[in-house]
């Protein structure tokens, strides 16, 4: 009984799959439902909705529909309802009087009705429930009046249609348009018509006004994040149980032009990382800087408010990369921080962070000379560049003093000062900062690297420490380097196989001093750009035609040298410089004799020989 009046009406609730959603439009043969938490827009068919009545999927939890007095009247509306329903599954011509004639023959013979109803009353059934876009309550004959569509069933239809491909397109056709389309539908099908039957372009506004819901015109004219965002109320409120409880964290990109700390030249719009404490609205930690958020900036947002609040239990995040990312986790693990990230495009799991960017940018921001304020209605006459006046050093002091005037002042959302209402919640309960030294070291980002000659390599820096050579001696070589993006003077190593903890030293320490990886990537990109321009200058192709012209030149030489060495050798005897003997009988005469004498050694019988010691011996 409760089943067949299930039907869906504007504000109902069910729970289908454990899940509430609520409807917020009825168009045509189309069911709009938001889930309740969340606000995530749906449409379901019309056959969707009463297929999961039937298999009882949906339990209602509001309805302003009233229940039918006696289960006598529930059978005579179940008899009715069944008549149409048969009559309506000839989708073509259901009042055509061959189906509505075997329409009640089916009828009347499964249910055994004895006074079946005439084929006019039953084309009046059918008309009412669809005029009433499907109301099974239209039956009980409860509704009079003229608000029922007088039209012939073709004529509706063709309505339907338009109005369907009027949807379909990006813009939104006006009431000419749906009328043009609609005759062409009639002619195109050659389907009879008198032009007195059609609607009047007023009454087409009024059906348009009637059917087309705004989330259908959002989604048409804008997309459908932009309808999803527009049509679903601000959700459940966020409360936290103590402080540091709930944390939620966000970047935000501040509306003021800022000027170069050295050069004074017109730079870019900072960006601010905030979190804030939600029971007592206090800003645990930010941190501001002109690259767009990444892990580094969150991880020194989160550095500044373990060492200066104490560690939270919960941080609700966004769902961005710069939060979302193996860095953050790792500090998330050490700390013992439960992260709760946002839904995806969900302003609203953020609310007391995104309010207080709006404090800011109201209260303060949008009042500094340079500002780009927030609207461009309201920035078209002002030139934010021309009167740019403030630096990233300068603007990081200011938004400090602010915060701290922001933390004594009443707050509305919570009707307490931040600040008074921080000294209260710490009485009974003492958080736990952490010290300064042991934070800069765990707010690191981790790079994994290979030690090699003692040193470890980031960015085309090298960092070097004798611990390290010691190490990979061992054959110790896996490391894991955390780095400091504001301070590229030095790294700490951790190696796998131990826990200790090494700091290596930057080769070039007067370059690294101080140095950021913001103005080492500019300064890389200084030395690509020099790069580019002397290879324009001096091409690699005339390097290497050079080159080889370098080398046919050798060729050349050395093929002359080798033809002159030849021709040197040939014309030059080698032996020429030496001065040849003269022939003389007598000389060859004694060479002679010197060459054929017998050479005697004297007699052996009567020799002496000196020892090593000096002595003397005779034989």
């Amino acid at each position: 009984m409760t089943d067949l009046l299930i039907t869906p009406h504007f504000g109902m609730k069910f729970i289908y799959k454990n899940s509430e959603y609520e409807i917020v439009s009825i168009y045509l043969d189309r069911v709009g439902i938001s889930s309740v938490i969340g606000g995530k827009r749906k449409d379901w068919s019309r056959d969707f909705f009463d297929e999961i009545i039937k298999k009882n999927l949906i339990t209602v939890t509001f309805s302003r529909s009233k229940t039918l007095k006696s289960s006598k009247e529930y059978e005579v509306l179940n008899r009715k309802y069944r008549y149409v329903k048969q009559a309506l599954e000839n989708t073509h011509s259901p009042h055509s009087q061959a189906n509505l004639n075997n329409t009640i023959a089916i009828i009347s013979q499964n249910i055994n009705d004895l006074f079946p109803p005439t084929t006019r009353t039953l084309s009046n059934w059918i008309h009412a429930y669809i005029s009433s876009n499907f109301d099974i309550r239209s039956l009980t004959d409860q509704r009079k009046g003229n608000l029922s569509s007088r039209k012939p069933l073709i004529i509706n239809q063709a309505l339907s249609i338009a109005l369907e491909q009027s949807l379909e397109r990006s813009f939104m056709d006006s009431a000419d348009d749906i009328n043009r389309e609609m005759v062409q539908y009639l002619n195109d099908n050659q389907l009879p018509y008198a032009k007195e039957e059609l609607y009047s372009l007023r009454q087409i506004q009024r059906l348009k006004k009637l059917h087309f819901d705004q989330y259908s015109k959002d989604k048409a004219k804008n997309s459908t994040r932009f309808a999803q965002n527009n049509s679903k109320a601000t959700g459940q409120k966020i409360t936290s149980e103590g402080f540091l409880n709930l944390v939620e964290i966000d970047s935000h990109q501040l509306d003021l032009i800022i000027l170069d700390d050295e050069t004074l030249k017109i730079k870019c719009r900072p960006w601010i990382t905030v979190a804030i404490d939600i029971f007592t609205r206090i800003i645990l930690g930010f941190y501001i800087s002109e690259s767009p958020p990444n892990s580094f900036t969150t991880l020194q947002a989160m550095k500044n408010m373990v060492t200066t609040f104490g560690v939270p239990d919960i941080v609700i995040p966004d769902n961005g990369s710069e939060f979302i990312n193996n860095s953050v986790f790792a500090l998330a693990r050490e700390l013992q921080i439960t992260l709760e990230p946002s839904q995806v495009k969900t302003p609203d799991n953020k609310p007391y962070v995104e309010r207080f960017f709006r404090t800011l940018a109201h209260n303060f921001i949008q009042k500094i000379d340079g500002t780009t304020f927030s609207n461009r209605f309201r920035v078209e006459e002002y030139e934010s560049k021309k009167f740019a006046s403030l630096t990233l050093s300068q603007i990081k002091e200011c938004i400090l003093n602010w915060i701290d005037i922001y933390h004594k002042s009443l707050h509305s959302g919570i009707s307490r000062v931040p600040i008074a209402k921080y000294h209260e919640a710490i009485k009974s309960y003492r958080p736990i900062v952490i010290d300064e030294e042991y934070a800069d070291f765990i707010c690191r980002i981790p790079y994994f690297r290979m030690i090699s000659n003692g040193q470890v390599q980031y960015e085309k820096l090298f960092y070097y420490s004798h611990a390290l050579r010691t190490l990979e001696n061992k054959n110790s070589r896996n490391s894991t380097i955390y780095v400091n993006e504001s301070d590229l003077s030095k790294v700490y190593v951790r190696t796998d196989e131990s826990n200790e903890i090494i700091e290596a030293i930057s080769t070039d320490p007067q370059y690294t001093y101080n140095l950021t990886l913001d103005d080492h990537i500019e300064a890389q990109n200084i030395k690509k750009r020099i790069k580019e321009q002397d290879l324009k200058n001096y091409p690699f192709s005339e390097n290497v035609l050079a080159r080889i012209t370098l080398n046919k030149l050798i060729i050349s030489y050395k093929k002359q040298n080798k033809l002159n060495r030849k021709k040197f050798m040939d014309s030059h005897d080698p032996l020429e410089f030496l001065t040849p003997l003269e022939a003389s009988p007598s000389k060859k005469i004694i060479n002679h004799q010197l060459i054929t004498e017998k050479i005697e050694f004297g007699n052996f019988d009567e020799f002496s020989y000196e020892s090593l010691n000096g002595d003397s011996y005779e034989y």
